[in-house]
């Protein structure tokens, strides 16, 4: 059970930067959507959409400390198309 939420985790980790929905988390890792969401909430506390985006917005954070790129920029490297989204 929790190699399956380490395998999602190392996914997400992997390709925060792109659109990935929940079903090719839970297609990557060879379980169903709602288990995936199952496993998550007993081992993390939370949904995988809400880890996905804490990873984003910790990677986020780190570029908007180094001032070299702008919002909109930022945005788009961790996988938001829209920097007001």
């Amino acid at each position: 059970v929790g190699h399956h939420v380490r395998n999602a985790v190392s996914f997400m980790n992997a390709r925060y930067a792109e659109r990935i929905s929940l079903n090719e988390i839970a297609e990557h890792v060879g379980v169903e959507t709602k288990y995936l969401c199952r496993l998550f909430q007993q081992r993390l506390s939370m949904s995988p959409y809400r880890y996905l985006t804490d990873v984003r917005m910790r990677k986020a954070c780190r570029l908007l400390r180094r001032q070299l790129l702008g919002i909109a920029e930022i945005a788009q490297s961790v996988g938001y198309q829209d920097p007001f989204m």
